[in-house]
């Protein structure tokens, strides 16, 4: 594989990968936060009960404090029995203070733990999720279309080189095997080729050998003795000067 896809196919893998575990980590994250939004959710319905609670003791505070007030006023000319209407007095409106202060921090607590936060909190997160999804989707298309290039140019890998990916080593499978078949065809035509040359040798050769034995046989027959009998060739030659003496016009 050319040494800058290669790089650009390793670069795309390790960003999905990164990718991969951003969105893992993110995921994890808004899992977390759901539960701590539900938790309190839970922590503010306890809350809000105890702030009913206090709103109902404040409100049994006033009472008593303004029946102590009452029974004050109608006591005036007694001093003993005003001293102890005025303790129990300045007792339940200590009470009632406390009560108060109570009230007012469950009140912050209940806003610290206001759920529109922790919405806002799991909104941001989905968002962040959501373009992680778009990064790796982008990701995935580039990567298919390297890959699409890479299968192009597969025919350039170096079988010495480590296994990639596995579409990559169907296809280094997929040439070695053509080639070792082309190897084969190469190595089966190579023999034919080298019987058909040996053959046309052989052909070559026989006909050269029985043309050589015809020419002695006419050159031995040419100088065999007149007594000897005469070659169906010679013999015909013969007959033609006969015929050719015969027909020559005589001299006047």
């Amino acid at each position: 594989m050319p040494t800058e896809l290669k790089e650009t196919v390793v670069r795309l893998q390790g960003e999905n990968k990164m990718l991969c575990a951003q969105e893992e980590t993110c995921r994890q994250k808004l899992v977390e936060v759901e539960s701590e939004l539900e938790e309190t959710r839970r922590s503010t319905i306890t809350l809000e009960t105890q702030n009913r609670l206090n709103q109902q003791q404040i409100s049994d505070l006033r009472s008593q404090v303004e029946e102590l007030q009452k029974a004050l006023q109608q006591q005036g000319s007694k001093n003993e029995d005003s001293s102890l209407l005025k303790k129990k007095l300045e007792e339940h409106l200590e009470k009632l203070h406390e009560a108060h202060s109570d009230l007012q921090k469950k009140r912050e607590v209940i806003d610290d733990l206001e759920p529109s936060s922790m919405a806002k909190k799991i909104d941001e997160l989905q968002e962040v999720l959501r373009k992680k999804d778009e990064d790796m989707k982008q990701m995935e298309e580039r990567y298919k279309r390297y890959m699409e290039k890479a299968r192009t140019v597969i025919q350039t890998l170096d079988p010495k080189q480590p296994a990639g990916t596995p579409d990559i080593q169907a296809l280094k499978n997929q040439l070695t095997e053509k080639e070792r078949r082309i190897q084969h065809l190469e190595c089966d035509f190579e023999k034919s080729r080298s019987r058909h040359d040996q053959e046309e040798k052989l052909i070559i050769t026989a006909w050269y050998n029985m043309g050589m034995a015809l020419h002695q046989k006419v050159s031995a027959e040419r100088r065999a003795p007149s007594n000897q009998p005469m070659s169906f060739l010679a013999q015909q030659r013969q007959s033609t000067m006969a015929r050719r003496g015969l027909t020559r016009p005589h001299p006047r």
